[in-house]
């Protein structure tokens, strides 16, 4: 994986079929005035080998990895990525003080259930010419 370009910020592995994570995807992008996040669909070339490499089971989940550093999973993820943004969302940031298995019971609940409510994609939507440099592949 050449990662050389997003060594400096962190990538995002979503899933790419999912409509609830492409809108948190552009909320990211949106309170992102650092510009610090990249994303890839799990469902990518990308995402695979990333999950691959790391014999991860997480194809339909949140990944959050710093090249050289470390990586989170489900709800901790999510926390990592609100602790970098700006604006009211970092109010979640009081559910980080509950154990993980909490939080990631409560995480899973919401994935299990997000295509109740919203129609899986079949294909990534294609993002706008100001947000294509933020996806590692689109």
């Amino acid at each position: 994986m050449n990662v050389d370009p997003y060594l400096n910020g962190y990538i995002v592995f979503y899933d790419g079929q999912c409509p609830l994570c492409h809108w948190a995807v552009r909320y990211v992008i949106a309170q992102d005035h650092k510009q610090q996040f990249y994303f890839a669909a799990l469902q990518g070339t990308f995402g695979k080998q990333f999950t691959n490499d790391r014999n991860l089971d997480y194809t339909q989940s949140l990944i959050l990895w710093k090249p050289g550093e470390a990586f989170w999973v489900e709800s901790q993820a999510v926390f990592q990525i609100l602790k970098r943004l700006r604006g009211i969302s970092r109010i979640f940031l009081v559910f980080s003080v509950l154990p993980t298995f909490i939080t990631d019971w409560m995480y899973r609940g919401v994935a299990k259930n997000r295509y109740r409510f919203f129609k899986p994609y079949t294909d990534c939507p294609i993002p706008n010419p100001e947000q294509k440099n933020r996806f590692i592949e689109s």
